[in-house]
């Protein structure tokens, strides 16, 4: 049925729509951390997961536990998602990376900025995820201005956290979001790096 979702996405805005993928990620990759941005609005969700099938690939993501419970369990198991447990004793960082030992192929989608509302930063989540689980970070972009998608630039994280940082923050300068005005392009404000 998760299929289903993914046939469906990739035909309303890739076969009938105009948007097009521009990069893959290396045929030989088994595991990573994916960047998903810009994250501003609903419809980044359905152009993801129809660009993953373009790909003949399937990205999981990363959700609160109560979200699975219920009726709405299912729409969130069949697309790729995978619960965190907010409450257990091990970090979410630690509990998203120990989901790579598990399998030998898993893509773990994150959205750093969180919401689609303005926020002053990312969230570093898929860094230390990354960095925990010994993969590396695929820079994935939605650019509505050329309507199109690149999951293909493999960034792996060094020692030196502002350099990285910096790296991605320029990645995505020129990238453009539904709504531009809630883009936040900053991983970490430059007086936090200074302290």
């Amino acid at each position: 049925m998760g299929r289903f979702f993914y046939w469906l996405a990739n035909l309303l805005w890739y076969r009938l729509g105009s948007w097009k993928v521009v990069a893959v990620p290396p045929a030989d990759m088994k595991k990573a951390v994916l960047i998903a941005a810009p994250h501003t609005a609903n419809e980044d969700f359905p152009v993801g997961i129809g660009a993953w099938y373009e790909t003949g690939l399937t990205a999981r993501f990363i959700a609160k536990k109560e979200l699975f419970d219920g009726p709405m369990g299912f729409i969130f198991r069949s697309t790729g998602g995978v619960p965190i447990d907010r409450k257990a004793s091990k970090n979410m960082v630690q509990q998203a990376a120990d989901f790579f030992k598990d399998t030998d192929s898993f893509f773990l989608t994150i959205a750093p900025e969180g919401t689609r509302t303005l926020l002053p930063r990312w969230k570093t989540g898929f860094y230390y995820i990354a960095k925990t689980a010994g993969v590396p970070i695929v820079l994935c972009y939605m650019d509505f201005a050329k309507k199109e998608v690149g999951m293909g630039h493999v960034f792996w994280p060094t020692y030196d956290e502002a350099a990285d940082f910096k790296y991605i923050e320029d990645f995505y300068q020129d990238k453009t979001a539904k709504y531009p005005e809630k883009f936040c392009r900053r991983i970490v404000p430059p007086e936090e790096l200074k302290s």
